[in-house]
This record gives C-alpha cells, sequence and structure tokens, in this order.
C-alpha cells in the first residue's frame, strides 16, 4: 500500500494535470469596442476610449496638471488577446496584450521614444 501512494505522489508531482490556469484567463476575451480604458501614457496619466469604428480617443494629463483631450486622435485593432493601437498617423504605436482587465505592452514614437505601459478597464463595453 505504501508503495502505491508513493507511487500515485510520485506521478502527480510529475505535473501531469498540468498548472493551474489563472481565472482571469478561463473567461472569453472582451472586444475593446466601446471600451474605457486608464493607466499609463507617453505624456502621463492617460485614459483611452476605444470606439466600435476602430478609433480612439484619449486624455492625459500633461507634467504641468493640464487635461489634453484627443478626440478621434488614432485607430485601434485587437486579434484576440493582441493589442495595437496608433495616434496622430502613426507618430505613436503600441502594441500589447489583454489580460483580464490589464492592457500591458510597447510604446514606441517617431522620435525615438520607448515606453512600457499598462492600463487597466475602466468600464466594460455595453451589453449587446
Amino acid at each position: 500500500m505504501f508503495r502505491l501512494a508513493v507511487g500515485v505522489a510520485a506521478f502527480l508531482a510529475t505535473g501531469v494535470f498540468g498548472a493551474p490556469v489563472p481565472r482571469e484567463n478561463q473567461f472569453p476575451v472582451v472586444p475593446l469596442a466601446g471600451s474605457v480604458w486608464h493607466g499609463d501614457g507617453v505624456d502621463g496619466p492617460t485614459t483611452y476610449e476605444f470606439h466600435a469604428n476602430g478609433r480612439m480617443s484619449t486624455t492625459y494629463t500633461d507634467m504641468g496638471g493640464r487635461i489634453i483631450p484627443g478626440p478621434n486622435i488614432g485607430s485601434w485593432t485587437q486579434d484576440g488577446t493582441t493589442i495595437y493601437w496608433q495616434t496622430c498617423e502613426k507618430y505613436c504605436e503600441f502594441d500589447g496584450k489583454l489580460t483580464g482587465t490589464t492592457i500591458t505592452g510597447k510604446a514606441h514614437n517617431q522620435p525615438g521614444g520607448k515606453w512600457t505601459l499598462t492600463f487597466k478597464r475602466k468600464s466594460a463595453p455595453p451589453e449587446k
């Protein structure tokens, strides 16, 4: 009996069953269309609004504390969990990954600036 228990324990320790799937990865990917996100930005804390027509608006607070709206400033695409957006005719671009209620990725602009950005969902898309 002891050998059987040791054998079962060894079998389970090999990871045959695999690691548990993180809770946020168990749900279907939520489309960005119609949702609002907030977090890091190239120029300061930024709110991102992903419109259903593939356009994107931003609002950020600059270093002087002024709120700068950027209505319809760029476009975005989503392929599963892969997110891409660009602003000002590709002056600035972002490639990231959606994980649950967080998007994290890399941004760069034409002058050569590079940033790692993280933003979280503020509001989900409207129910259909």
